[in-house]
């Protein structure tokens, strides 16, 4: 069996350089393409289109392979070198895509192969071609288009990196927002929450209160200070790492997860699967029971997407000394499926790790096996006094 622990992705690691548009180039060369294939279509010699490719294949390629893309684009141009007289194909002005993304991208050798691109265009498309009489003014209309590129490449990167820097300062802002936030909270509503229990513990000291009002001051007191545990615990993750997002979800209790694992059985139980479901729990913080519940769904959604069809699985969730464990099982539909952590497995780990919690992915015989550990909040020591009811019991068949 084999043990394959979720981990988030890092932190503050950007996918993509806000640069790095991959589209523009090919789409500019697509539309060069096709404009030289319908200008082109009459010409008598039949390798227009082969010159045409090599151009444009040459631009495209400029964005992500800008050494190979202009050799493509040089070539295309130098092949008319040997005629003089000959009019170029209009996929020569491919080269100006080329320039363009150099400039945008920022190369470091965008000046030389801007020259080196100015010089062969006009020996091909100016000398090779235009009477003497008009070579000042194609030359000028050449060094014009160059400029259009060449600046309209720097104003793209300039304009990106605004956006981005943009960007990164609303996620400082927003980060020391939650930050900020975090501290508030802690220093107002968890010591509130704090008090409050502290409050209800003298109250039960008073000898004339009736047995009711007694019970009911411990457990306010039990449910304030596991709500200020949760709230210390969450406003720590949140203050360690603020960039992290966190889904607010309703106060629950074992109560409403125990209704949230059996609507999720039930799911299941009406697209084929026979599900086997036990909840042994008596007591547990609402944000453990709100994270449990969310993995409870998880599951439930994978065993959808992953599962064989019809086959057996099982939800269980369980207190151990230490923890509330809880299992999802179901059978793969190939022995060969490989473990892929999709958002969904990620968000679960993130959700556990505010908790100090922990998820594990176990395969075995055909099985596949999701594992969320959950380390009790201050409810545990009332878990091992308590006498453990069994909420939830299956093993029925839609």
């Amino acid at each position: 069996m084999g043990d394959i622990p979720l981990s988030s992705p890092p932190m503050g690691v950007s996918g993509r350089r806000a640069n790095d548009a991959p589209w523009i180039e090919p789409l500019a060369a697509t539309v060069l393409f096709v404009f030289a294939l319908f200008i082109n279509r009459r010409e008598e010699w039949p390798f227009f289109w082969a010159v045409d490719l090599v151009a444009c294949t040459g631009a495209a390629l400029s964005g992500r392979l800008p050494r190979t893309g202009a050799t493509l684009t040089a070539i295309s141009l130098a092949v008319w070198l040997p005629f003089p007289g000959a009019l170029a194909s209009i996929s020569g002005m491919a080269f100006y895509i080329n320039i363009f993304s150099a400039a945008r991208t920022n190369l470091s050798w965008k000046v030389p192969m801007t020259l080196g691109f100015g010089a062969l265009a006009y020996l091909t498309l100016v000398r090779n071609y235009v009477d003497e009489s008009y070579r000042w003014s194609t030359s000028m209309m050449l060094l014009i288009a160059l400029a259009l590129a060449w600046g309209g490449g720097t104003a793209l990167r300039y304009a990106a990196r605004g956006i981005q820097k943009e960007r990164e300062t609303s996620k400082e802002r927003l980060q020391n927002l939650q930050v900020a936030l975090a501290r508030e909270l802690h220093d107002s509503v968890a010591q509130t929450l704090s008090s409050a229990a502290m409050r209800a513990n003298i109250a039960m000291m008073d000898p004339g209160i009736s047995e009711v009002s007694h019970d009911q001051l411990e457990k306010l007191a039990d449910e304030c200070r596991s709500s200020a545990h949760d709230l210390r615990q969450l406003l720590s993750s949140l203050r360690d790492q603020p960039d992290r997002d966190v889904i607010p979800g309703p106060l629950a209790d074992v109560e409403t997860l125990r209704h949230s694992v059996e609507a999720q059985a039930e799911r299941l139980r009406e697209q084929g699967f026979t599900v086997d479901v036990a909840l042994d729990l008596t007591k547990l913080s609402a944000a453990r029971c709100q994270t449990l519940a969310a993995v409870t769904i998880e599951a439930a959604n994978n065993i959808v997407k992953h599962a064989r069809p019809r086959s057996r699985c099982a939800f269980s969730i369980v207190a151990d000394d230490e923890a509330v464990v809880g299992e999802f099982t179901n059978v793969m539909k190939t022995t060969r499926s490989a473990a892929r952590q999709g958002f969904g497995l990620t968000g679960i780990q993130e959700r556990l790790t505010l908790l100090d919690g922990t998820c594990l992915v176990f395969r075995h015989g055909g099985k596949w096996t999701l594992q969320a550990r959950l380390p009790f909040g201050t409810e545990g020591n009332q878990l091992s006094a308590s006498t453990p009811e069994t909420l939830l019991t299956g093993g029925t068949t839609a």
